[in-house]
């Protein structure tokens, strides 16, 4: 990698998931220079599989894609935040008169640095757990932040924890798995109680909040 980087053929950049569609677009900065100015050209990093199990916010190595296999980013509203319904061909493709035009398109082939951190999650209410198992159950997780993939999570407390929010982390993403692997921290409380949303959003946030010291509040 870093000879392709030197040489050129690479370039490390930070992967920003598209949140309105985050099954099939990401992006990336490739610094350009043109007679004697640089700037950053946004590059497209088209479905899951190019991102090559990067999670958004991770720092990446990208290569392009040849010209010939750059395409353009939907332009038609996205069906997970709109009620507007999304016209698709039988393949499942986006029409073209619904694409942009064609612009620098890539994808992932290492990464630099995994920049995880705590995410607010649920289990959904159709998932699948036994009330009377004593060992752990594997489930998805389904984070809030529509831009992260679900995460594995195994706990004893499934049952209990359908309705809640759940703080998770991620562990490990194996090269033949769909979905990283995490675990269950703690949970924040029942889905929308005022101080189970206020803390979620402080997470999701980065926010600490932290108790005054004695001297503070002297």
């Amino acid at each position: 990698l870093q000879a392709g980087i030197k040489a050129g053929r690479f370039f490390i950049s930070l992967l920003s998931v598209n949140k309105h569609r985050a099954q099939d677009e990401a992006f990336v900065r490739m610094s350009s220079r043109e007679g004697g100015h640089f700037s950053e050209i946004r590059v497209l990093v088209p479905g899951r599989v190019s991102r090559n199990r990067a999670v958004h916010g991770d720092m990446v190595v990208v290569e392009l894609f040849s010209r010939d296999l750059w395409h353009g980013r939907s332009l038609a509203l996205s069906t997970t935040t709109t009620t507007t319904t999304t016209t698709t061909m039988e393949d499942g493709s986006v029409p073209v008169e619904d694409m942009s035009a064609a612009m620098p398109t890539g994808h992932v082939i290492g990464i630099v640095q995994r920049n995880w951190r705590d995410y607010v999650a649920t289990l959904p209410q159709d998932e699948d757990v036994s009330s009377s198992s004593n060992k752990g159950q594997r489930v998805l997780a389904v984070p809030l932040d529509y831009r992260i993939p679900k995460i594995r999570i195994c706990t004893r407390q499934a049952q209990q924890l359908i309705g809640k929010r759940l703080v998770v982390r991620i562990d490990s993403w194996e090269s033949d798995s769909q979905y990283p692997n995490g675990h269950f921290v703690r949970s924040l409380g029942n889905v929308g109680e005022l101080e189970t949303e206020v803390a979620s959003i402080l997470i999701e946030k980065e926010i600490s909040v932290s108790g005054f010291t004695d001297a503070q509040l002297r």
